[in-house]
């Protein structure tokens, strides 16, 4: 089948992987051309073949697009990433493949309206529902662009949802907020998050006693808070009863007052050339997400080299994973603390942890389940 794929982003194996993820769980069966567009300060790999096209737009011009295109009713993250040529060209590239997988509810926008061949819009995430949270975790008045672009996807996805039938998601909390508020004729799918469990694995560097690992895009306000939760409320319980413990703060674009926490036990390092290093040699690897949507690419990337977890509930939705079992949940700052406390005191037991959620994430998250899934909805979509 030949797949025309649609990003915003370019494929990248650091963060938001999950582009890259679908190239590698589709690309041995399909003939993918892939059309993407890089206006972001991440690092991103070259185009995975010759046949990639990579439109690159530079970062003063994504913001000056939000601010004059701030009146008008789509989301800035919309504005952000508009970009005719990159619309035009896949008018042209459109009649000579089998489907559009379109990457992102923003990118929707390249799709046009005279385009006849059929589209999968994969959004990941409910974008609405994302900006709702957020808006109400941090308070409606102390960021109302927040609560702007809340109300703008919730248009936004239900106008989309009487253009393109098949959504794609990663979680069934995702699914059910579309469900109740695209049109009846949309049919939304939840093809999980999932991990490359031969490319993320023990490797290279031992695990260092008593290191904590926590990474992300530290611009993403779900990493910013989540970051901030941990340092705030949770780490001074765990330096009490160990006061030797080390904490690696790994992602791009952390902020000057998050660098300026750097010391001799917290390390923040920005961008890394390879994540794979901070994951083995981590002990204990730590998602305490306070609002956000979707699954976490942390968690599954941990389960895959075989460290230990500790999680919020929110951090660890659309799992289904096993209090205990795969890993450790707790919202309250004194019990996270503990469960990490008691995994860096008790190896076995963390290594035990491991090896389970080891287990889970090859059978439920590995590349094949993204396969499987999605080659199951590429035929039902060409035989429509």
């Amino acid at each position: 089948m030949k797949i025309l794929l649609v990003s915003p982003s370019t494929p990248n194996r650091f963060h938001r992987i999950r582009l890259q993820h679908i190239l590698d769980a589709l690309s041995d069966e399909h003939e993918i051309t892939g059309v993407f567009l890089q206006c972001a300060r991440t690092p991103f790999e070259s185009p995975s073949s010759k046949k990639d096209y990579v439109f690159v737009k530079p970062k003063i011009v994504c913001l000056l697009d939000c601010l004059f295109q701030l009146p008008l009713p789509w989301p800035l993250e919309v504005s952000y990433t508009s970009y005719p040529p990159l619309k035009r060209l896949v008018s042209q590239l459109a009649p000579s493949h089998d489907i559009i997988l379109v990457k992102r509810v923003r990118a929707a926008q390249f799709i046009s309206h005279r385009v006849s061949t059929p589209v999968i819009l994969d959004a990941t995430d409910a974008m609405s529902l994302y900006y709702k949270k957020a808006a109400q975790s941090m308070g409606f008045w102390k960021n109302p662009l927040f609560v702007e672009e809340w109300l703008k996807y919730l248009v936004y996805e239900k106008r989309l949802g009487s253009r393109f039938t098949h959504w794609v998601v990663s979680s069934p909390t995702d699914a059910s907020h579309l469900e109740h508020i695209l049109p009846a004729k949309a049919s939304v799918t939840v093809i999980p998050n999932v991990v490359d469990t031969t490319y993320y694995q023990s490797y290279k560097k031992p695990v260092l006693p008593k290191r904590i690992l926590f990474s992300g895009l530290l611009d993403k306000y779900v990493n910013k808070s989540a970051i901030d939760f941990f340092l705030s409320f949770i780490y001074p319980s765990i330096r009490k009863e160990y006061p030797d413990v080390f904490v690696d703060i790994v992602g791009p674009n952390p902020s000057s007052r998050l660098f300026s926490l750097h010391d001799s036990h917290i390390t923040v390092t920005g961008i890394v050339s390879d994540i794979r290093d901070y994951i083995s040699q981590s002990s204990v690897v730590i998602a305490p997400i306070t609002v956000g949507t979707g699954t976490r690419n942390k968690i599954l990337q941990a389960w895959s080299h075989e460290r230990s977890v500790v999680s919020t509930t929110i951090g660890a939705q659309g799992l289904g994973a096993e209090h205990g079992k795969h890993l450790f949940l707790a919202d309250e700052p004194k019990l996270f603390a503990s469960f990490v406390v008691e995994l860096l005191k008790d190896d076995p037991l963390a290594q035990k942890i491991a090896r389970q959620g080891h287990s889970f994430v090859e059978q439920h998250f590995s590349l094949s389940v993204m396969r499987e899934k999605y080659n199951m909805l590429l035929k039902k979509v060409k035989n429509e």
